[in-house]
């Protein structure tokens, strides 16, 4: 008992000044943080595995410097692990107003180049914001941001520097309809008769939460509402969307979530830990529209630290140990029973995608960090090596593929100060031998893209910082906007062939797209059009040629939003395995999302109803079956009328994985469940995977 208590402790160390109170250092997991402060108790140093003798030491340091006469500025000088210098200057309140960063001109590294300004009226908001977006040593983009504000103080208006505005009205007195808060909300252009889209009216209540949101076209007329019933400290017990479909919610004492009552009458039951008042969900079942028959979808299990021990879906167990007084995973037990491991350097990394090393029955991978910036740089595995570098600012720059036969391929990336891809060289195999030159402490210098030979890909952008085009090789991709910054028209051309795709899209009120026009040279003009409910589901799509409809499509859905039916129309209907042209389709679900029954109805001439119908019936694992007790798992399809070939069935190794697909291939995977290998019914090999 003494050693599970152990086991179960997570220290936690903290000092703190005598004098001042502040926290001097943090011990958590063996990982100690260092705190310095100035007189003014003010931090200027702050320190991560000090004194390490393996080298993880990293500092970020700060620098505060005060004015003493007319026309200075007090500022703030950041200093990060890879000394970096970002510089914000103050004004007399305080704010910031201007800030600058060093490492950005590879001519002069020193040099301080502008990233952000902003300015403030005299209610201390900011009125005018700019970013600044560098590359190749010189500003590419100045975007600035206007904000201005109602009477109540209150942002309503921030107009972008193309002209798009977001509008957020804001009421606090209400209005006849609704006797409290009334917040209004939407986008349009800044053209003298403005495009109008996303608006919407939500209607708050004294806990600051929606009673109803309505969706509307851009004259303001409803399109379509969503209403919320609160318990009396907020909780919110009903949600009714658009369709009138009520969702019903319960808790405990705790405010956790118990239960969730959906449209269909099923639901969802929740139990939690009795030793925690946190969301340590331990059971999750699902109560059948009857009311009596409980399906248990999953099972969890936790430690006094609340660390995850087990976690089981369907049939599948899957088990997880800890170093004691840690919160990362050291032994993952997969349902098969195979042992993954993983350790952790926690001075660089605590995430388990992180971890330092993996090691499975059948794999072994070893990621490596950068010492200083806890940057992935490598990860090894039995198939090879990939190595990645960064610039100062952090941003990837060269990603390396080595194999086992020792062969390599490069991808270089150039990317601007606010992370915007520029050029892309994946570079040949043939030609990789000191690729990039001119690297000045991670930072490159221009002209990388023509060191070397690869396929190149080449972003540009407009003066507002959308993508505008990309090139790669002979074909190039351009975009243009409309006034609202939506996509409107893509083009695609080949500078070699001379050809060129367009599309153009049209958007609705509520941004959604409802018209796509395909223009291909001499070929017929092709449209797709798009129909929506209130609900943001769609109800029809219609793709017609030189008006000539191809596919009318026609949707319906279940009291929880699953596709119930299709209607098809038109030259292109979908076809049947029969090879006959498909007239509709109807889907039927169980409470576990499980599609249960489809009824397809298909063109036939030699029935005396010009039609045939077919029934789907699919059987999933229950309770007592010897192939399977997950009842999310597919074992078969039975048609009726039966087809020629026999009905498909599928089987599943211990962990979940599909062993077997409807023609009899034969599926294998690694410890981790990764598809390593397919072979035809008969043993011959199909496909190979590495990873």
């Amino acid at each position: 008992q003494q050693q599970q208590q152990q086991q179960q402790q997570q220290q936690q160390q903290q000092q703190q000044s005598l004098l001042t109170g502040q926290v001097l250092l943090t011990l958590e997991e063996g990982v100690e943080i260092r705190y310095v402060y100035d007189a003014l108790n003010r931090l200027t140093k702050e320190t991560i595995a000090p004194n390490s003798s393996a080298g993880y030491e990293a500092s970020r340091e700060y620098e505060y410097t005060l004015c003493s006469d007319t026309g200075q500025w007090a500022e703030q000088v950041l200093t990060d692990a890879r000394k970096v210098k970002t510089r914000s200057v103050m004004d007399g309140l305080g704010r910031a107003i201007l800030e600058e960063r060093d490492h950005i001109d590879s001519n002069d590294l020193q040099a301080m180049c502008v990233i952000h300004t902003a300015q403030y009226n005299a209610w201390n908001n900011v009125q005018y914001e700019t970013d600044y977006d560098w590359f190749d040593n010189q500003q590419l983009f100045a975007m600035q941001n206007t904000y201005t504000y109602d009477d109540w103080n209150q942002q309503s208006v921030i107009a972008s520097d193309h002209g798009m505005q977001t509008h957020q009205y804001h009421d606090p007195i209400g209005s006849k309809e609704h006797n409290g808060p009334v917040q209004k909300t939407w986008v349009q252009s800044g053209d003298a008769e403005p495009l109008i889209s996303g608006r919407s009216e939500t209607w708050l209540n004294m806990f600051g939460k929606p009673d109803k949101i309505k969706s509307q076209d851009a004259a303001g007329k409803d399109l379509g509402s969503q209403t919320f019933l609160y318990d009396g400290i907020g909780r919110c017990t009903e949600q009714t969307d658009a369709s009138d479909h009520k969702t019903q919610f319960s808790y405990d004492a705790w405010s956790r979530m118990v239960s969730t009552r959906l449209p269909d009458s099923s639901e969802a039951h929740r139990e939690y830990e009795p030793f925690s008042t946190t969301e340590l969900p331990t059971s999750l079942n699902v109560i059948h529209p009857d009311g009596i028959t409980k399906t248990a979808a999953g099972k969890q299990t936790f430690d006094g630290l609340g660390r995850l021990t087990l976690a089981q879906a369907g049939q599948r167990v899957e088990h997880y140990e800890y170093e004691d007084g840690h919160r990362q995973i050291k032994t993952r037990k997969t349902a098969k029973g195979d042992d993954i491991s993983y350790t952790y350097n926690l001075a660089l990394t605590d995430q388990i995608v992180s971890s330092v090393s993996s090691t499975a029955p059948d794999d072994a991978a070893r990621f490596e960090y950068d010492n200083v910036s806890a940057r992935l740089i490598s990860a090894t595995n039995k198939q090879g090596k990939r190595t990645y570098a960064y610039d100062a600012h952090n941003q990837l720059t060269k990603e390396t593929w080595e194999d086992l036969q020792g062969r390599t391929w490069q991808t270089l990336h150039r990317t601007s100060l606010q992370g915007r891809a520029m050029y892309r060289t994946d570079v040949e195999q043939k030609d990789v031998k000191n690729p990039v030159k001119g690297v000045v402490k991670g930072r490159s210098k221009g002209g990388v893209k023509n060191s070397v030979k690869g396929v190149e890909t080449i972003y540009r952008y407009d003066t507002f910082g959308r993508l505008e085009s990309a090139v790669q090789g002979n074909v190039e991709v351009t975009t243009r906007y409309d006034t609202l910054g939506q996509p409107c028209e893509m083009t695609t051309h080949d500078t070699v062939a001379g050809t060129s795709l367009v599309n153009r899209i049209e958007y609705d009120d509520q941004g959604q797209e409802v018209l796509r026009t395909q223009n291909a040279g001499n070929h017929p003009v092709r449209t797709l059009t798009q129909q929506w409910q209130p609900d943001g589901l769609m109800q029809s799509r219609h793709l017609q040629e030189a008006d000539n409809p191809l596919l009318l499509e026609e949707f319906q859905y279940d009291a929880r939003g699953r596709l119930s039916g299709v209607t098809y129309s038109g030259s292109n209907r979908p076809v049947h395995a029969s090879g006959k042209a498909i007239i509709n389709q109807t889907f039927i679900f169980d409470e576990l999302d499980n599609m249960t029954l489809t009824t397809t109805r298909f063109d036939d001439v030699s029935n005396e109803a010009g039609f045939s119908t077919e029934t789907a019936i699919f059987r999933y694992g229950k309770e007592g079956d010897p192939d399977s007790r997950d009842r999310c798992q597919l074992l078969g399809i039975t048609y009726r009328p039966p087809r020629d070939t026999p009905h498909p069935t599928f089987s599943y190794d211990a962990n979940g994985n599909q062993s077997a697909d409807e023609h009899g291939n034969l599926l294998y995977y690694d410890s981790e469940s990764r598809l390593v290998r397919t072979d035809k019914p008969t043993g011959e090999p199909i496909n190979t995977y590495a990873y």
